[in-house]
């Protein structure tokens, strides 16, 4: 019956074996490469802002630096603007500078600020949704210093880029998955199809046997062992 049938019981059994082992191999895969895209995108943002928060503590300790001046300039000429933003954060928890140009009209949650607060090494790091509805990713640091009204420093950069390039190679994973799935189809069902057609055969001929008729004889097709159990049927006869 088609219920127990050979063709079935390859897709099940091999077939199905097949689909699981690269579906746990699409699923590792996604899973590494946004790891790895996104701890490179972290180690990008916080070597910027490690070497930013050097120079601002730096300027934080001297009295013969205009603080406020320094600071405004260095944003206002963030070499990747293009790509992150980059915020001045004061002693209440405020943006006051951004490289953009566009400080933000009503004080916003920094949940890596408030990491930061807390945090031995005084960084602090987030990935979500900002309040526009963009996922973002945020790396603050927190510095002080006796001339300055000004307590931290905070990267922000879109995930959107990241988010499309990781989506184009899983995409790509599935879709070699799917070739090589149909591709096992293909030759399997071939394979399958070169043994239960001589096998019907075999079995039609059995059943006039049965019934008495011994002048029926099997095809012999090939010479394997389907073809010497023709032989020997047919010699049976």
């Amino acid at each position: 019956s088609a219920k127990h049938s050979i063709t079935r019981r390859w897709l099940v059994n091999s077939l199905g074996v097949i689909t699981i082992a690269l579906t746990v191999l699409v699923i590792a895969f996604a899973t590494i490469i946004h790891s790895y895209y996104y701890t490179a995108t972290r180690q990008y943002i916080s070597s910027k802002l490690s070497v930013l928060v050097n120079t601002f503590s730096r300027y934080t300790q001297s009295s013969n630096v205009n603080f406020d001046t320094e600071m405004r300039t260095m944003v206002e000429t963030f070499s990747d603007k293009d790509k992150m933003e980059l915020m001045v954060i004061d002693d209440n928890g405020n943006v006051r500078m951004t490289s953009s140009g566009f400080t933000p009209e009503k004080q916003i949650v920094m949940k890596d600020y408030t990491e930061a607060l807390s945090s031995q090494n005084n960084t602090g790091y987030y990935v979500g949704f900002d309040g526009d509805g963009e996922k973002i990713m945020a790396v603050c640091a927190v510095f002080g210093g006796v001339n300055s009204d000004y307590s931290a420093l905070r990267m922000v950069v879109s995930l959107s880029n990241v988010d499309n390039q990781i989506t184009l190679y899983v995409v790509i994973a599935i879709v070699t998955s799917l070739i090589i799935i149909g591709l096992v189809v293909m030759s399997g069902l071939y394979f399958i199809k070169s043994i239960v057609i001589p096998v019907r055969h075999i079995g039609a001929t059995a059943s006039r046997f049965a019934k008495g008729d011994f002048s029926s004889r099997i095809p012999k097709r090939k010479n394997d062992e389907i073809g010497e159990l023709c032989d020997i049927i047919n010699s049976m006869a």
